[in-house]
C-alpha cells in the first residue's frame, strides 16, 4: 500500500510511505511531487506503478487545482 500527500489541519503534506506486509512495517518513500490534498491515486498493474493526479496545492477555500500526473516505481524507490 502506498499512501501520499494530504492534509493535517490545514497544511498540505508531500511525503509518501509504503507498507510492507513482509516486515510489517512502513517506510518513507523517495521524494517526488509537490505537497498536496485531495489526489487520486491508483495502481497500474501491468506497469507495476502507482499514479497520482491532481489535487490541490493548498488547503485553503479557493486553492489552484493541480493538472499534473506523478508516477511511483517502487522497485526503483523513485518518483517521475
Amino acid at each position: 500500500m502506498l499512501v501520499f500527500g494530504g492534509d493535517n489541519a490545514g497544511a498540505v503534506l508531500g511525503d509518501a510511505w509504503l507498507w510492507s506486509p513482509a516486515s510489517r512495517a512502513w517506510r518513507r518513500v523517495a521524494s517526488g511531487p509537490p505537497a498536496r490534498a485531495g489526489a487520486s491515486l491508483a495502481f497500474d498493474g501491468q506497469r507495476k506503478r502507482a499514479v497520482l493526479f491532481g489535487g490541490v496545492a493548498s488547503a485553503a477555500a479557493g486553492a489552484d487545482y493541480l493538472n499534473d500526473v506523478w508516477e511511483y516505481d517502487a522497485a526503483e524507490d523513485a518518483w517521475s
